[in-house]
C-alpha cells in the first residue's frame, strides 16, 4: 500500500464571482479530491489554523510562488488551486496541481459550460478533478 502524496486545497481566485462562492468550489474539489482516495487531502479548517497560527495572511495569494509558500508552510507535498470566472455566458474553472518541492505545475485541466452558474459547483469540479487526477 504506497504512501498517498499529501494535498491542500487552497481558495480559488474569482473573477466574475464572489469570494464566498469560490470558498465554495474550493470546498466542493477539498470533498470531491477526498472521496477519490488518490491523494491524503489536508482538512480546509487545519490549513486554516496552520496558517493562522504562521500569522499568514491568505487573501490575494493566487501566483505560484505564493501557493508553494502555503504549501512549505503546511508541510504537504502538492498544491491544488483554482480560478473560477465568467467570460461573457460562459462559466470557467480551472485547477492546477502544484509540486511543492520543485514549484512546478504537474498537471491542470479546466471546464466551460454557459448557463447557469451552479453547474460549475455541480459538473465542472468533479469533471476537471477527474481529468487533473487520471
Amino acid at each position: 500500500d504506497k504512501k498517498l502524496q499529501t494535498i491542500a486545497v487552497i481558495d480559488f481566485e474569482a473573477n466574475g464571482f464572489t469570494e464566498s462562492e469560490a470558498k465554495v468550489i474550493a470546498n466542493r474539489t477539498s470533498s470531491v479530491l477526498t472521496k477519490m482516495n488518490r491523494f491524503t487531502v489536508l482538512e480546509r479548517s487545519k490549513m486554516d489554523e496552520i496558517l493562522k497560527e504562521q500569522g499568514f495572511q491568505l487573501s490575494g495569494c493566487t501566483s505560484n510562488e505564493c501557493v508553494v509558500e502555503v504549501g512549505q508552510l503546511l508541510g504537504v507535498q502538492l498544491m491544488l488551486a483554482g480560478t473560477i470566472g465568467r467570460f461573457g455566458d460562459l462559466n470557467i474553472i480551472e485547477m492546477r496541481i502544484i509540486d511543492v518541492e520543485t514549484s512546478k505545475i504537474v498537471r491542470s485541466a479546466n471546464f466551460e459550460i454557459s448557463g447557469a452558474k451552479e453547474l460549475l459547483l455541480t459538473q465542472g469540479v468533479s469533471t476537471v478533478l477527474n481529468e487533473l487526477v487520471r
